[in-house]
C-alpha cells in the first residue's frame, strides 16, 4: 500500500491540486467583480456612461468590443487589469451576454 501511495496516489493528488488552483484565478465571479469595479463606476443610470449590463450586448458584440476598441477610456482601464482579471471579465461578459443561456444583470 505504501509503495502504491508513493507511485500513484501522491502524484495524482499533487496534480489535482495544481489543476484546482490554476483555474481558480479565472472565473465568472471574479469577472463580475472586475465589471463592477471598473465598468459600473461610470455605467449606471445616473453615471456619465449611462446604464450598462452584460445582457445588453450579444457574445459577438462583446468580443468585438475587445477586438476593436471604441470606448474612450478602454485602453486606460484595460491596461490596469491583470491577464487573469481580463480573462475573467471576458468570461463574465460571455457568460451573461444577451444570447447566453443564463444572462444576469449586474446591479
Amino acid at each position: 500500500m505504501t509503495r502504491f501511495f508513493r507511485l500513484f496516489l501522491l502524484p495524482l493528488l499533487l496534480f489535482s491540486l495544481t489543476l484546482g488552483t490554476a483555474g481558480a484565478a479565472v472565473n465568472v465571479k471574479v469577472g463580475k467583480e472586475v465589471f463592477q469595479a471598473n465598468c459600473k463606476s461610470c455605467h449606471t443610470a445616473s453615471g456619465e456612461g449611462g446604464a450598462l449590463s452584460p445582457a445588453e450586448k450579444t457574445r459577438s458584440q462583446w468580443r468585438r468590443f475587445f477586438k476593436k476598441p471604441k470606448h474612450p477610456n478602454q485602453a486606460e482601464i484595460l491596461d490596469k487589469m491583470s491577464e487573469d482579471e481580463m480573462k475573467s471579465l471576458r468570461l463574465f461578459l460571455d457568460h451573461n451576454a444577451a444570447d447566453a443561456d443564463h444572462a444576469e444583470t449586474c446591479g
